[in-house]
């Protein structure tokens, strides 16, 4: 694959099913690391209320065709290939458990393994379009942050990535000029006071006037999910859903443009689905 894909068709086309089948293959990882048992026991077993991300409640249900079973399947497996030719793979494989539980199988001494459940960095960010931004936002632990993340709730969690970036001078450098190639001036300004305040206070700076994040544009907010989740967490793939969902063309591809940064500058692979001609 290249470092940005473009998946495009019809409804109903199984675009949305591949990104999340993909999140879902890496969160069932970390989700193993936090809940599954040490040792080398060949499989793993978790309940449905331990995996950070489910694209739907009814797992069992996951197949296309029937609905796993005990007794006879079926199993899914993801596979992976390292991308420098040296031939090493890894393979996850999930099959229906005991009491309606996931059953993983996977090597535990892989170094993919090691990677994608990396607790602290998110191997993988989902973002399945910008539904609109919470008007107030507690400052919320780090392990609640990341866990959102790999729930797909990045909206919810915005404004403490953005506060996070706040502290970083050098990681908030880089995604303001990141900013600047779609939005010249663009600037923002995040704070918290823990003995003061309730709410994480956010404002963003286009055209010379300050606002409050969530008055502005949602060309601007988009593009600026997007950077500040991967300048913060630095993941090494980007899944997008639709992205430039209620966007004009121009936004659009003011959108592409930083897609196209993000994969050469943060080396970060990108899979979009979208409908857009303008896009493509």
């Amino acid at each position: 694959m290249d470092n940005t894909n473009l998946l495009i068709g019809g409804n109903n086309a199984g675009k949305s099913s591949v990104l999340q089948a993909i999140h879902f293959a890496i969160s069932a990882l970390r989700s193993a690391k936090i809940y599954g048992k040490g040792g080398n026991q060949p499989a793993t077993t978790l309940g449905l209320n331990q995996f950070t991300f489910l694209p739907t409640n009814e797992v069992m249900k996951i197949n296309h065709w029937v609905p796993m079973t005990q007794s006879y399947g079926p199993s899914i497996q993801f596979w992976y290939t390292a991308p420098n030719g040296n031939g090493a793979t890894f393979m996850l494989r999930l099959y229906r458990g005991k009491n309606a539980n996931v059953s993983l199988s996977y090597n535990k001494g892989s170094s993919f393994f090691t990677k994608a459940s990396d607790l602290k960095q998110p191997f993988s960010v989902f973002v399945p379009g910008l539904a609109g931004l919470p008007l107030a936002e507690e400052r919320r632990a780090n392990s609640i942050v990341q866990t959102g993340i790999a729930q797909g709730d990045a909206n919810l969690f915005l404004r403490n990535v953005l506060l996070r970036l706040s502290t970083n001078q050098q990681k908030l450098n880089a995604f303001h000029q990141l900013m600047r190639r779609l939005f010249p001036n663009f600037s923002t300004r995040t704070t918290f006071n823990e003995n003061i305040n309730q709410y994480i206070n956010s404002e963003v700076c286009l055209g010379g006037h300050w606002t409050p994040l969530e008055m502005a544009g949602t060309g601007c907010l988009q593009a600026l999910q997007v950077a500040a989740y991967v300048i913060l967490y630095e993941p090494k793939l980007l899944l997008l859903d639709e992205p430039d969902a209620h966007l004009h063309p121009g936004n659009q591809k003011l959108l592409v443009d930083l897609f196209f940064a993000l994969s050469e500058e943060a080396g970060t692979q990108i899979i979009l689905a979208s409908h857009s001609r303008h896009v493509f």
